[in-house]
């Protein structure tokens, strides 16, 4: 396996991070300080650049049922969120107004059954559905093309740093049998106006999986020169960094092998098993912030009464600097030079845009608003 990288990774820049629900496990610390600052700016909506979830247009549809996923695309100009009830993807402009939604649930040409993780470019928009297939839309709602992909099972899509291609996170197909290297991150082109896909394997290790879970938030964020991939199936879960520039592939922890420690056991019925001790934490997305690398974690607590927190961790090159605030916050994506998009379900599910140097300087303690 490649080596870390020893640096925060990217280049300066204003983002957008987009929070949401999780489902990887990682490492608890309730003694981490609540940050006050960050919490008022959160819950300030009217401090928000865009704020989408409300439904204030009148349209049923600009009120998501729950919020599955969220991207922007990369010029700032829509936000996409997937909703687990069709039309599961609602567009919605820079004012934060809805535009049109798309893909109905069905079998047939531009309609998906079982939604999963999508990504979007200034014109189109890839999903990953049903298990093995592709499909590519353009930003306007028109379906383009159907892709069936049998090397490998799409797990998660997100841009390759550019508008023409893209980064796809999922096995190749004989990782759940086969000893030995298996390939997890594939570099996907759509040619011929999208009716023709290319795809090659950029990353392997021996991560070998016994099941699948769709329906699991698979985390993939596009910066200038690199992909990030929450690689949730390793043990320990970690982080992927796949250098656009150079296509190598570096990690980075997340949790800590002595946190996660498979112990034997014994089974009712006789014979023994491996019960996979975890901590009580749940991945809630990865994105970049002004060129830091950033993870967020829902905490749990034994006292069913407490209140959750969100904990948010700045990757310094070393070590993972958390601070934290009361509530149910996830990220979902960040992009170069547009702002913060950050989702809640802690009433009803919202999203939000955040510009970039505020969350910054809150996450940091220090207050910038005007």
């Amino acid at each position: 396996m490649a080596e870390r990288p020893i640096c925060n990774p990217c280049p300066s820049f204003a983002a957008i991070l987009l929070l949401a629900a999780g489902t990887a496990c990682g490492p608890a610390d309730r003694g981490t300080p609540l940050n006050g600052d960050l919490s008022d700016l959160l819950s300030d909506t009217e401090g928000h650049v865009v704020h989408v979830g409300r439904g204030g247009s009148g349209n049923e549809l600009a009120v998501f049922s729950r919020v599955s996923g969220a991207r922007v695309s990369p010029a700032g100009r829509v936000v996409v969120v997937l909703d687990p009830s069709p039309p599961f993807l609602r567009v919605f402009d820079s004012s934060g107004d809805l535009s049109h939604a798309l893909v109905p649930r069905g079998g047939g040409p531009g309609e998906a059954r079982r939604p999963g993780s999508f990504a979007v470019s200034d014109s189109l928009i890839l999903l990953a559905h049903d298990g093995s297939n592709l499909s590519l839309f353009d930003v306007s709602g028109r379906f383009i093309a159907r892709h069936r992909v049998d090397r490998f099972v799409p797990l998660g899509v997100t841009r390759a740093c550019t508008d023409d291609a893209w980064i796809v996170y999922g096995p190749s197909a004989d990782a759940m049998w086969n000893a030995g290297d298996k390939a997890w991150l594939h570099y996907v082109e759509l040619v011929d106006g999208g009716k023709e896909m290319r795809h090659r394997p950029v990353y392997s290790d021996s991560t070998r999986v016994e099941r699948l879970m769709f329906g699991k938030r698979y985390d993939l964020v596009t910066t200038e020169d690199h992909v990030y991939v929450l690689h949730g199936y390793a043990e320990p879960p970690q982080i992927l960094a796949w250098s656009c520039r150079t296509g190598e592939t570096s990690t980075i922890p997340t949790v800590e092998p002595e946190e996660v420690s498979p112990r034997r056991t014994a089974l009712q019925g006789g014979g023994t098993g491996t019960i996979l001790t975890l901590p009580d934490t749940l991945s809630q997305g990865i994105g970049v912030v002004d060129s830091t690398l950033v993870s967020a974690w829902l905490i749990g607590h034994a006292d069913a009464d407490a209140a959750e927190r969100t904990e948010f961790r700045a990757w310094t090159g070393a070590e993972w600097e958390p601070t934290a605030v009361t509530g149910d916050y996830e990220i979902r994506d960040s992009q170069p030079g547009v702002g913060l998009v950050l989702s809640s379900s802690d009433s009803i599910p919202e999203v939000f845009l955040i510009a970039e140097r505020e969350f910054s300087a809150a996450l940091a303690g220090r207050t910038q608003r005007q």
